[in-house]
Order: C-alpha cells, then structure tokens, then sequence
C-alpha cells in the first residue's frame, strides 16, 4: 500500500514521531519567526510543514538541518506544545480536539504533520492572549500627565507598523511601540525615529506620560519623547 505524502510524494505508510516533528517545527518557527501555511505555496517562503518534512525524512537539504539543529531551547518548546495540545481535548474548538488526539500518541500519520506545524505559532497566540488578559486586569496608569519617567525597565512586547507620513520631500515613519513593565503595566510610545527597540527585547525607557487610556479594559500609559537604552552588561 502507499500513500501521497503533503510534497506529493507516494510513500510506504510509515509513522511520524510526534514530539521530534513539534520540536523540527518549534526550531522553524524560532527561525523564520512565522508559520507558513500550506494554502500558502505560491509565495517565496515554503510551507512550514513541508520544510518540516525534509527535514525529518533525512532529505540533502543541509543549510536547513543546520538551522533547525541550531535552535536552542527547541526540545523545551516542543514538550510545552504537546502539553498545549492535550490540553485542548476538552474545548470547542475542532482543531483543538484533533490536536489533543494526535497529541495522545507517540507516533502518527504523516498527513497529521501540516496539522503539528500550525501548534508553535498557535502556542504563542495563546500566551499573548492570557498575558494580554492578565494584564487587562493589573495594569494601571503610571504617573501624571507631563511627569517624566526616567530609568523604567520595560519589555518590547509588540511594535506595530503604522505606515509613513510624508512632508514634502520627507518621509517619517511611524511605529506605535508598546511595553510592559515587571508590574505587567503597559506604556505606548508613537516613534517617529528609525531607530527603535526590537520586539522582545528589554529596555530602559525614559519618556513623557502625554495621557492615560484605556484599550479593551486594560489602564495603558502614553508616553512621548522617549529616549531608550538596551541595558549594558
């Protein structure tokens, strides 16, 4: 008997393990820092499942095994998202449920693999949206309008593009930053610079409070003429 495999290739039925392709899977997405769906083929990135598939079927592709194999962290990363899937046995959500099933054997099919692919970004989404829910119910505004925050550690936890503005000759770019602090309270800044903090990282931030508002329940501090460091040593 053979079966098509998601390259097109006919195959013998043999078995997936599934905690190494939610670690191959994990490391891809670590590296490309998205997930490429496979309704997605006509653009220059490849499926993220079918680069998990060369990768896990041995095939001469050795500048991926050498991403892949480089990620640190991945192995962790891939039992988190085997714990995520279990845990989805009892919601309402299908692809949850046909996940957890997967998730309740060693090994499965290998059509199953486009399926594992999407848990990595899946993961993450899920952990933005309970840290954004947790947050909605600490965070508080910090300071007055017009105090000056100096020195304040923050994380980068979003940097959203908001487009150019042009004046004249001159084009300005706009990113709409937003931190959180250890308290898990949230700052916004509108940058202006082309230089910014990138996502994920953490910073010291000094900057104006312009205003206090509040967006989907959660208290947030608008901050203007920020000045940022990435801390030293």
């Amino acid at each position: 008997m053979f079966e098509t495999d998601i390259l097109g290739t006919r195959t013998t039925p043999d078995q997936l393990d599934v905690i190494e392709a939610l670690r191959v899977c994990s490391a891809l997405f670590a590296v490309r820092g998205f997930f490429q769906p496979l309704s997605r083929q006509w653009e220059p990135q490849p499926p993220t499942a079918m680069e998990a598939e060369q990768y896990l079927r041995g095939y001469d592709y050795p500048q991926l095994r050498a991403e892949i194999d480089g990620v640190t962290g991945a192995a962790a990363a891939a039992t988190e998202a085997l714990q995520w899937c279990l845990d989805g046995q009892f919601t309402a959500d299908n692809s949850r449920r046909r996940l957890a099933a997967i998730a309740r054997h060693p090994v499965t099919v290998w059509r199953n693999l486009p399926l594992l692919a999407s848990v990595p970004a899946a993961v993450r989404r899920s952990k933005a949206a309970e840290e954004s829910a947790k947050a909605a119910e600490v965070s508080r505004h910090l300071g007055v309008v017009d105090y000056r925050l100096t020195g304040h550690t923050v994380s980068v936890v979003r940097v959203l593009d908001l487009g150019q503005r042009t004046y004249g000759y001159h084009s300005q770019p706009r990113h709409r930053l937003i931190f959180r602090d250890a308290e898990l309270n949230i700052l916004t800044w509108l940058c202006t610079s082309s230089r910014r903090p990138a996502t994920g990282r953490t910073i010291t931030l000094s900057g104006t409070v312009k205003a206090h508002t509040l967006y989907r329940g959660a208290a947030q501090t608008e901050l203007t003429r920020c000045r940022w460091e990435y801390p030293t040593g």
